[in-house]
């Protein structure tokens, strides 16, 4: 706790690092040794970024109240036709609004933030016309740091800086294709051509600049996410040959990477908060994995890329995104933001004292944390013959319902499901079963399975991981 001496706690935190005895005389002599605070963080978490020297940081580490201190890491930014691919628009060359675009009115009252390296805020793709203002504006609290406020609109919402530095291509292309307007007559290189739209076009932006042209460190990063959280955007976003928007040279390009997929992901999930409001970030989640398919258009397993092989759970996790389905999926598996916090500090080995929480993590078992996906390890399963796994679902579906379990072992295990069919009488009911994994053979090999609950009509699948994590 501060003490009350402090009137802000970046006052006490500066107060802490004055106090460190390498801000003596060498560092009178040496200003680059110098502690400086960096970033206070105070919403996600608490506590603070510093440039600290090697001994400065083994002080604090032993200071009282200091639960961790650890270095800051650089990571690099990895960095159209998909919104038609996934179904949004009916067929590949249909642009007639499928059921997620039109029931969420292309997601116009969902406002994304992104944290990449910036955002050119005059570039096409984030246009507002025919944009009215947000329906509920109260719930953004952030700002427009660009040219006193000259280039946000009803579509930029807001522009933050967290680096210096000049706004990269990476942002902007990232932003666009989660929610970019539709700009026709588009191409790059005489490739992709055709109108450029995001995922969520009628969508907000956000964008917070995290990166610069060194990288992104994680204290930065942090920074950001603090950030957000206090603006209070409604998503946030941290593909193969994605065409979608670029600043400057040319005004679109090509780019593949994980930042592509996750920018794609974040649209889709706008679209879905769109639809369901009152869904929380673990329910969308559990929309998408679970209806996910594993099977290409010629009903054949989806294939790597890199080998040519059958594709697994380590390869695509749970499948690719169905945004039809997920927009309906009947079940869904919820977590609380406590609940996410309690099995954290668990697995990260601090216990309800250091935590000052009213929670004993000898009883907190991993496996139990509400996930729609199982994860067991072989060394965990060889010790124990058999491990049994609890779930919870929710019912979003029709109000009377009847689902039934039907289970793919995984290689050299058994699945046992109790029980194996579910009623629920009303919409937002739930309902827990458990799965009980034995092993047969111990392989010792990474083998996965499935859980499939049905009503006839969706099919809501878990997939089943035993992983061997020794190998």
């Amino acid at each position: 706790m501060k003490p009350s001496v402090f009137v802000e706690v970046r006052h006490w935190y500066q107060a802490t690092l004055e106090s460190l005895q390498d801000s003596s005389n060498y560092n009178n002599n040496n200003p680059s040794n110098s502690s400086k605070l960096v970033h206070v963080y105070d919403t996600v978490f608490h506590g603070f970024s510093a440039k600290l020297t090697p001994r400065q940081a083994q002080q604090l580490e032993e200071w009282p109240g200091v639960v961790s201190v650890f270095p800051d890491r650089v990571y690099n930014l990895h960095t159209t036709r998909t919104p038609y691919f996934m179904g949004l628009y009916g067929d590949t060359y249909n642009t007639v609004a499928g059921p997620l675009l039109y029931e969420s009115d292309y997601g116009s009252n969902v406002i994304i933030g992104f944290l990449d390296d910036g955002i050119k805020p005059d570039h096409p793709s984030f246009n507002d016309g025919g944009l009215i203002p947000l329906k509920d504006d109260k719930r953004w609290k952030g700002e427009c740091a660009v040219n006193g406020s000259r280039y946000c609109n009803n579509k930029l919402f807001g522009v933050r800086y967290i680096t210096k530095g000049m706004d990269g291509g990476h942002g902007t292309h990232t932003a666009s294709t989660a929610a970019g307007r539709a700009v026709k007559n588009v191409f790059y290189s005489e490739d992709a051509s055709g109108t450029a739209v995001g995922v969520a076009p009628k969508a907000r932006i956000v964008s917070y600049r995290v990166c610069d042209v060194y990288g992104c460190s994680s204290s930065d990063i942090l920074a950001g996410f603090d950030m957000a959280v206090k603006d209070g955007p409604d998503v946030l976003a941290p593909g193969v040959n994605i065409l979608a928007a670029w600043p400057e040279g040319v005004e679109f390009k090509l780019l593949s990477g994980t930042s592509m997929a996750c920018a794609h992901v974040s649209g889709l999930a706008a679209l879905l908060k769109g639809v369901h409001p009152d869904w929380s970030p673990a329910m969308i989640r559990s929309a998408i994995m679970t209806t996910a398919y594993t099977r290409s258009n010629n009903r054949k397993p989806i294939i790597n890329d890199h080998d040519g092989k059958e594709s697994t759970t380590a390869d695509m996790g749970a499948g690719h995104i169905a945004p039809g389905k997920a927009s309906d999926p009947g079940l869904v598996y919820d977590i609380t933001p406590q609940e996410y916090y309690v099995y954290f500090m668990c697995a990260s080995n601090y216990t309800g004292y250091e935590t000052n929480g009213p929670f004993n993590c000898s009883e907190i078992r991993p496996w139990d944390l509400n996930n729609p996906a199982i994860s067991i390890d072989w060394h965990s399963l060889s010790h124990n013959n058999d491990i049994t796994v609890n779930r919870t679902v929710t019912n979003v579906g029709e109000v009377n319902s009847c689902y039934t379990a039907t289970m793919t072992n995984p290689r050299g295990v058994n699945l046992t499901v109790n029980p194996m069919r579910m009623d629920f009488t009303s919409k937002g009911e739930k309902k827990s079963y458990s799965v009980t994994i034995t092993a047969a053979e111990l392989l010792g090999d990474n083998v996965e399975g499935k859980i499939v609950w049905s009503d006839g009509k969706r099919q809501v699948v878990s997939h089943v991981v035993i992983v061997n994590t020794r190998n």
